[in-house]
């Protein structure tokens, strides 16, 4: 028998903020570090278990956050709950072998009606020592740096850079993928190139030591094989946007990832409200 961690509906989780945004503290205004990040904690109808209560709760200490829990039936509900969030916390079982034929996905119904943050507690484990950040070279990529950087903060986090490569059109080409050189990729005087390079330099100015990876085979693939090669602690990508082009050229990542991932996915909408200062520039002489 598995324990369950039973909780209530929307109450404070981990405790209300020093200070709050607008607020005075002995007549001053309240500083930006004493601002928290506002999560919304989803758990699955059976509660939480021990794991997913302890990951939930790390997860919000490290961002500084104040948890609220929603216990709501329909995921509708949930996108409407959490509009007013930084990010929804989504504890979900891993679906059962019947659920992934029939399509019957919660994680999947969350990641398109949601247009919130999303942390998808799969399989969940703390602390976080390696992390996955998927790359397309596109502008949208930079939403993901400050919660990587603040995720990745004070552990000595390990993370890989995995760019997707777009296969050429099976109209250009023989059967079988054949990925954009890593040259081409990565030239300074590339779109790509330029986008991959800022993203490396933003963590590094974080104190965060990244490095990149490739794969070859559909974008969708390239994900699944570098997964499987390494133990992360949790995947970070950013959210999908619309477009017959875009889709045509990487497909549609997240939808497929949903139906074989084991490891905490980190779905990223928008950036913080907040970029919290490192600890050591929080420090005063």
């Amino acid at each position: 028998m598995t324990a369950t961690a039973s909780l209530p509906e929307l109450h404070p989780f981990s405790g209300a903020p020093d200070s709050l945004p607008g607020q005075e503290v002995d007549g001053r205004a309240a500083p930006v570090q004493s601002q928290r990040l506002r999560l919304l904690l989803c758990p699955p109808p059976e509660g939480l278990d021990p794991v997913q209560a302890v990951f939930a709760q790390a997860i919000a200490d490290q961002l500084h956050g104040v948890t609220e829990v929603y216990s709501g039936a329909t995921s509708s509900g949930l996108a409407k709950a959490a509009l007013p969030y930084d990010l929804v916390l989504l504890g979900e079982k891993r679906p059962s072998w019947w659920q992934l034929i029939l399509g019957d996905l919660g994680g999947r119904q969350a990641a398109r009606q949601i247009d919130t943050s999303i942390l998808l507690m799969r399989r969940p484990r703390w602390p976080l020592r390696h992390i996955l950040l998927i790359c397309r070279a596109e502008a949208s990529d930079e939403l993901t740096l400050p919660w990587v950087a603040q995720l990745a903060g004070g552990f000595g986090t390990a993370v890989t850079l995995l760019v997707v490569v777009p296969c050429i059109p099976a109209l250009c080409r023989q059967p079988g993928p054949y990925p954009i050189g890593l040259q081409t990729l990565l030239h300074p005087h590339t779109t790509s190139g330029q986008r991959v390079r800022y993203l490396l330099q933003r963590l590094l100015a974080a104190g965060i030591q990244a490095r990149i990876h490739l794969r070859d085979g559909e974008p969708d693939e390239q994900i699944r094989q570098e997964a499987a090669t390494a133990f992360y602690d949790m995947i970070v990508i950013a959210g999908e946007g619309d477009g017959r082009l875009r889709h045509a050229v990487l497909g549609e990542l997240i939808t497929p990832m949903l139906a074989w991932l084991n490891t905490p996915l980190l779905l990223v909408r928008n950036p913080p409200p907040i970029t919290l200062p490192r600890q050591s520039e929080m420090q005063t002489p």
